[in-house]
């Protein structure tokens, strides 16, 4: 186990090391990341003891914000997704749990925002981290993947206009929100890759 072998790190990038484990990056798939979760879960009291870490003070560098999106307009091509808050509500009642206890944005998950409003909050709570924070942002929703692989998240004000972009890079560039940006902007604040993000 990582904890037992007497590293001298943070247990922050501790954690994040063990998550991009995973899957070798940053991005992660919901299941990838609920075994990630319960991986944290029962080593916690392990690595306070072994890292001589108070429990309060790990459990204040914790955050996460979550994300359900589910009123799309049928009409853009891309459907309602009855399972999303459901999906969304569960993960964010998850990394709340008493074993892991990360401090949920708003105290709740965040539903159905435009492009812009949804930016907005991702500032918003970007301002709120800690330099040594472990953060952690899941969306439930549409997603798209265009150009060299940039990942994007998909709106609910999503509208695919062809008269309006010349290629589907351009409309996800305008359209969505780029997991790319949101990577950079928290890693930014935080001074170091201390960012998970699932979809």
């Amino acid at each position: 186990m990582i904890c037992e072998q007497g590293q001298k790190e943070s247990f922050s990038k501790i954690i994040l090391r063990q998550l991009t484990s995973v899957c070798g990056e940053q991005i992660l798939k919901a299941d990838e990341m609920l075994g990630a979760l319960q991986w944290i879960a029962s080593m916690t009291s392990k690595c306070t003891k072994t890292f001589d870490i108070n429990l309060e003070d790990l459990e204040q560098r914790r955050f996460a914000f979550v994300v359900g999106n589910y009123a799309y307009d049928d009409s853009t091509g891309y459907k309602r997704l009855y399972n999303c808050i459901l999906d969304a509500q569960l993960i964010a009642n998850a990394v709340a749990h008493a074993n892991l206890s990360f401090k949920v944005y708003t105290g709740a998950l965040i539903k159905d925002k435009t492009k812009a409003k949804l930016a907005r909050k991702i500032r918003e709570w970007t301002r709120t981290l800690p330099d040594n924070a472990v953060a952690y942002m899941f969306f439930s929703g549409h997603g798209m993947e265009e150009g060299d692989r940039e990942r994007f998240f998909v709106p609910v004000s999503f509208a695919r206009d062809p008269r309006k972009y010349d290629s589907d890079l351009e409309i996800a560039q305008k359209e969505c929100v780029s997991l790319k940006w949101i990577l950079g902007l928290v890693n930014r604040t935080l001074g170091h890759d201390g960012l998970i993000i699932s979809i």
